[in-house]
């Protein structure tokens, strides 16, 4: 299973994660799994319980004083000007044509029955099982799980990746740069290389090495390791930057390895 996202996006990702921890029956799959791309947080439940709505509650504010509200956010919501502000945060990379997502979008907008859907995603009640729950759970039940991060989202920080990390120490976890808020998308190359890669580890049972630990075993990699990954798009050579999250990696790790670099880089300017 796939997951991650704002909106629709993340929507599908709670769904399949939820799914997993409830352990549902999946026809033709012996042993699932998840990859999320992390694009979300975790600390948005705790708000999203203090904005709690029942439908019953909902369907009365949407028919009372709180519908010309909601007129006037989708209409600003569903603008095509506000659409391509949105999209330009979204992508890191800007020189990447986006026309297509954007049509696409703009199409969906366009729905007779597209506000009245944004608006039950809105007001939905609060789902009997958290995201940090169901996290915990599959993480508890055995759940392969693998994250996948982009560093130059807008929206959702790493510290919000981290956060996720935690609760599930022994998942990989890929930071990809420059990419955004959508790296299967921007670099679908990166992502879909990584994604062969852990099921060919998965299929093989650890036989095969997970992306960038080449021989060395995930267990071994306490901290973190960086590596260049190229690839070919339209004939061109391009390059990120994927960095693999260890077992015990944390946010001081982090801080302690951006601090270094720093000093390092003024220590060859001065010189």
């Amino acid at each position: 299973m796939f997951g991650g996202g704002d909106s629709c996006g993340r929507a599908s990702g709670c769904a399949a994660l939820k799914a997993l921890a409830q352990k549902y029956n999946f026809p033709k799959v012996e042993d699932p799994g998840l990859v999320m791309l992390l694009r979300f947080s975790l600390g948005k439940e705790s708000r999203s319980k203090l904005l709690h709505f029942t439908y019953f509650k909902s369907l009365i504010a949407l028919t009372g004083l709180l519908l010309p509200l909601f007129d006037f956010s989708w209409q600003r919501i569903s603008d095509p000007e506000c659409i391509a502000d949105v999209l330009r945060q979204v992508y890191a990379d800007h020189s990447l044509n986006v026309d297509n997502v954007f049509h696409c979008i703009l199409e969906t907008t366009q729905h007779p029955a597209a506000a009245a859907s944004f608006a039950s995603i809105m007001f939905a009640p609060q789902a009997e099982l958290s995201f940090s729950e169901a996290l915990s759970r599959c993480d508890m039940n055995g759940v392969p799980i693998c994250l996948m991060y982009g560093k130059e989202d807008p929206w959702v920080k790493p510290v919000w990746g981290l956060e996720v990390k935690k609760h599930v120490p022994e998942a990989p976890y890929y930071e990809i740069s420059p990419a955004g808020h959508c790296p299967h998308d921007e670099v679908p190359e990166v992502v879909n290389y990584l994604l062969r890669g852990w099921i060919k580890s998965l299929e093989s049972q650890g036989a095969a090495a997970l992306p960038l630990l080449d021989d060395m075993q995930s267990e071994n990699i306490q901290s973190s390791i960086a590596k260049d990954l190229e690839f070919v798009r339209q004939g061109s050579n391009k390059s990120v930057i994927v960095r693999f999250m260890g077992s015990s990696f944390s946010l001081w790790n982090r801080m302690e390895s951006y601090f270094t670099s720093r000093f390092a880089k003024l220590e060859t300017k001065w010189q």
